[in-house]
């Protein structure tokens, strides 16, 4: 887990993708706050069997047949805001990104970070595609580490 501190705005976050549970939970917030474009965005939640993700599609629905090589589907981070200013639909910005509170502590990306995809991860228990030890859990990671300084 890493977790950072943004001088401007004093809090501590710690990056990750929303789960396809806390996607459906904060769902309606997600819809009435966050005006973002309408674009597939990768859920940590691995998909319906080894090889695939879940993801939002353009309707806002989850879909759990991802394949995780696509590089068509986005990156929209969430931000677990551990210590700091918090209240619902509140918007900020952060390392030049548009930010929404959505419920739970989560504020969501409005803006798309990146395309990614990720790569097939195998880990000491033979799990794919777990979340914890994949390369986007990684690279949020290190974007966080200097996402700070970058604006």
């Amino acid at each position: 887990m890493v977790i950072r501190a943004d001088v401007k705005m004093n809090f501590e976050v710690e990056a990750t993708l929303l789960s396809k549970e806390e996607y459906e939970y904060y769902k309606e917030n997600i819809l009435h706050f966050a005006r973002f474009e309408k674009n597939w965005w990768w859920l940590r939640t691995p998909g319906y069997k080894e090889g695939y993700v879940c993801f939002v599609n353009r309707e806002g629905s989850v879909e759990d047949d991802g394949f995780v090589a696509n590089p068509a589907i986005s990156l929209r981070p969430a931000l677990k805001i551990i210590m700091g200013p918090y209240n619902l639909g509140m918007s900020f910005q952060f390392a030049g990104l548009d930010w929404v509170c959505i419920g739970g502590g989560y504020a969501l990306c409005t803006t798309e970070l990146c395309k990614y995809h990720f790569n097939i991860n195998i880990n000491k228990d033979g799990e794919q595609n777990n979340y914890d030890d994949s390369d986007i859990k990684s690279f949020l990671e290190k974007w966080l580490d200097v996402a700070p300084y970058l604006y």
